[in-house]
């Protein structure tokens, strides 16, 4: 991307450029999902960013949760930031 893009990136920006790439890699049996509601034992309801499905419905079934996080360089670079990793 270009500095002009990453000038405005932000963490749903991040989340739509990631879907989109996995949506058309053509991968057998996986399936791609945003904010695909999850019902997390002991806390309910909960929307990660992507749901990732491999083999859905088959012995060796596997998902993956991801949830992003985007920090502006100055926010990275901020180490006593509450918003900080």
């Amino acid at each position: 991307m270009s500095n002009q893009v990453l000038s405005h990136m932000n963490e749903m920006a991040l989340n739509l450029v990631l879907f989109a790439k996995l949506e058309i890699m053509a991968i057998i049996n996986t399936y791609v999902k945003m904010q695909q509601s999850v019902q997390v034992l002991k806390d309910g309801e909960r929307f990660p960013d992507l749901v990732i499905t491999v083999n859905k419905g088959l012995p060796d079934e596997c998902i993956y949760l991801i949830e992003l996080k985007y920090l502006t360089k100055t926010e990275a670079r901020d180490k006593s930031s509450d918003s900080a990793l």
